[in-house]
């Protein structure tokens, strides 16, 4: 197990996806027109309270590098090895470790505002663990923890690891980060996001994804992606999530990697995440237990389209009861999957 320390690079995380037009937005949702797809929640609210921004910066460094991470449990975070372990080009295709992050900063407030500095507004360790097997050239075991001090408390109910999902060709998943967004469609166009966005993923088949990323190893990676739906830079370290039978957000991937070119088709790329199953007991270890895995059960006839109307007619019951009639009524109308 490798420990390292850190002193400030960005992590956050962006993804979107979805449509529904003026409903969600009286419902807080405005569309954004961009490559990946999705929407950004205007709302303010504790759904997405586990999933922070997070910074890092290596000393001397005057940049910020940007990706996400989740709260799974009182004082740790999951994220991407990626996002605290940097590399470097030496020579040719020669590509080594060539520094780590020496400090992390974790934002609570759902903002990503790369401007702000003041120390104050950020919850900072220098402890972390990538996983002892992590290799850059294949993104292999893509996968890392971040340690607050014993006793610090996020004061959120962390979000559930899923010991056991799998995948069916088609199924959808959520995401939620601050990466880069396209609002015009136009790739030089990509923007920092300052605030959190949420969206869908439909998970590829294993063969179609073998293909595509010349056999990534499914037993630890997780394929998802369409046509206009992917990660973007930023996204790295965020989570994939399936919403079970118990009303419980699972997470099940880690954003990982994807194509540079968000111009790209996702359907004929999809990104690759980390599957957190196969890493339960290594997630274990680290803790001590503080994080565990959870058995996930599937719900019914999931439509993550669905589950995302429903939790803001939900939150709007007690403002606007006919906006809520109105949205019921839109719910028996969304197809299941």
């Amino acid at each position: 197990m490798r420990i390292a320390t850190a002193t400030a690079v960005v992590i956050g995380v962006v993804v979107l996806i979805g449509a529904f037009g003026s409903v969600l937005h009286s419902l807080g949702w405005r569309r954004v027109k961009r490559i990946i797809g999705g929407l950004q929640s205007t709302v303010s609210e504790d759904r997405w309270s586990f999933a922070p921004s997070l910074r890092a910066l290596i000393v001397g460094e005057s940049e910020f590098v940007q990706c996400g991470a989740t709260i799974i449990s009182k004082r740790h975070l999951l994220t991407a090895a990626h996002c605290v372990a940097f590399y470097g080009k030496v020579s040719g295709a020669d590509i080594r470790m060539v520094d780590y992050a020496n400090e992390l900063w974790i934002d609570m407030r759902l903002i990503n505002d790369i401007n702000d500095t003041n120390r104050e507004n950020y919850n900072i360790t220098t402890r972390y663990y990538f996983h002892p097997s992590y290799r850059f050239q294949k993104f292999a075991n893509d996968i890392a923890i971040v340690e607050m001090p014993e006793g610090f408390d996020f004061g959120v109910e962390p979000i559930r690891l899923a010991a056991d999902f799998k995948e069916d060709e088609g199924e959808m998943a959520f995401t939620v980060g601050y990466g880069k967004y396209n609002p015009g469609n136009v790739t030089s166009e990509m923007r920092e996001s300052y605030h959190l966005r949420e969206g869908i993923f439909v998970f590829r088949e294993a063969a179609y994804c073998s293909q595509t990323w010349a056999k990534p190893d499914i037993r630890r990676k997780l394929c998802a992606g369409e046509y206009g739906r992917g990660t973007a830079i930023g996204d790295s370290g965020g989570p994939l999530m399936k919403n079970g039978d118990d009303g419980k957000w699972y997470q099940v991937g880690i954003c990982s990697y994807g194509r540079r070119n968000h111009s790209i088709d996702r359907k004929t790329y999809p990104g690759i995440n980390t599957r957190i199953s196969f890493y339960c007991p290594w997630i274990e270890e680290v803790t001590a237990g503080e994080a565990t895995c959870h058995p996930y059960e599937r719900q019914i006839k999931e439509n993550p389209a669905e589950v995302l109307v429903r939790d803001r007619v939900e939150n709007l019951s007690s403002k606007s009861p006919h906006l809520t009639a109105l949205l019921a009524i839109l719910l028996t109308l969304l197809p299941l999957s």
